[in-house]
């Protein structure tokens, strides 16, 4: 059950429990191929979105953890794992990606849609339901 967040100080759960954790989110080196996969998740807004869901409907623990603490970076995390869950890109491989290969315009977007799946999680919204919306993102 997730709490009231302004009057919580967040969810912690050991990182052996993570599911980010152990889908390899945490492994160290650079692929090439994996930046690719990366940057094609966060810069198609439809990739995006559906990663990004998936995260937060199937990889419970791990959201609990990262998406209840307000002062961490969620949108990071978010997309991070969203990378990880779709194509097993590790956490550095996305960072490269996001910093050397998406553009402003594609930051941009990945990060409206974090914000808003993470707002529809913690009001503990149906997330599902932005599979169903359309939007205007040219």
């Amino acid at each position: 059950m997730k709490t009231n967040l302004p009057n919580h100080k967040g969810a912690w759960h050991p990182f052996q429990s993570w599911e980010c954790f152990k889908a390899g989110m945490y492994l160290i080196g650079k692929r090439p191929e994996a930046i690719d996969s990366a940057a094609s998740i966060l810069g198609v807004y439809e990739r995006c979105l559906e990663a990004m869901v998936a995260v937060v409907n199937d990889w419970r623990i791990s959201s609990e953890h990262h998406l209840t603490k307000e002062w961490t970076n969620r949108n990071a995390w978010l997309g991070q794992a969203a990378c990880c869950y779709m194509a097993g890109v590790n956490e550095e491989e996305t960072r490269e990606a996001w910093c050397q290969v998406l553009s402003e315009q594609q930051r941009i977007v990945a990060n409206a849609i974090a914000d808003m799946v993470i707002e529809l999680w913690v009001c503990e919204e149906n997330v599902n339901d932005l599979l169903q919306l359309e939007f205007d993102y040219a």
